[in-house]
């Protein structure tokens, strides 16, 4: 399957984690980055190419919520999946209510994760 020109961000401060879901974003065939930080993702002038982004919920200095309602002040709208490791309910329905497509628990199912790549990035098959 090759998605060409399909990019997508991946912000997330586990090193591990962050790595391994650009992996398998690649192995969708998808183009995939990956930031360390709010902080590193905004400061790159790349950035701004990425269609489709998932942000981590805990990172120090600016969560993946902050950063969620950062860009929507900066105008830069783009679909965004939230994960984390640790959701409640009150995590859940802020992202949603603040326009995030989908709320993901870590580690996510590979199947659930391509399908909201591609609502997101609005592949339809």
């Amino acid at each position: 399957m090759t998605q060409d020109n399909h990019r997508v961000a991946v912000i997330d401060d586990d090193p591990s984690f962050r790595e391994a879901l650009v992996g398998l974003i690649r192995s969708f065939g998808f183009e995939a980055d990956g930031f360390d930080s709010p902080q590193a993702f905004l400061a790159n002038p790349d950035a701004a190419e990425a269609q489709c982004l998932i942000l981590d919920v805990n990172m120090p200095k600016m969560t993946g919520l902050q950063l969620q309602r950062c860009l929507t002040a900066l105008g830069r709208h783009r679909p965004i999946i939230i994960m984390s490791a640790r959701l409640d309910d009150r995590i859940r329905a802020e992202a949603l209510n603040d326009g995030a497509l989908v709320v993901l628990e870590k580690p996510c199912e590979e199947g659930a994760l391509l399908k909201y790549l591609k609502l997101g990035l609005r592949i339809f098959d």
